[in-house]
């Protein structure tokens, strides 16, 4: 699998560069890149993963109530084969 175009604390970085753009001055821009413009991203990539890892909980319970029900099938199948 090829690696991501980024590292995986991007986001860290990230809060760790508007902590310091604020330090230095709010209202420095970068080109057009403002402290402002990259805490929205910040804000909109934590709050993704906050999402994700909330479905990745659901689905996790989703599939152990479906391997509890598939090895109820099992018993209960390979009983009567048994018979």
């Amino acid at each position: 699998m090829p690696s991501k175009p980024y590292p995986p604390d991007v986001v860290k970085q990230a809060q760790d560069v508007v902590s310091a753009w604020n330090q230095i001055g709010a209202t420095v821009t970068v080109g057009a890149l403002t402290p402002a413009l990259l805490t929205t991203d910040v804000t909109a990539a934590t709050a993704l993963e906050s999402e994700m890892a909330k479905l990745e909980a659901q689905l996790t319970d989703k599939r152990n109530q479906r391997d509890a029900l598939y090895a109820s099938i099992w018993t209960r199948s390979s009983g009567c084969a048994a018979g």
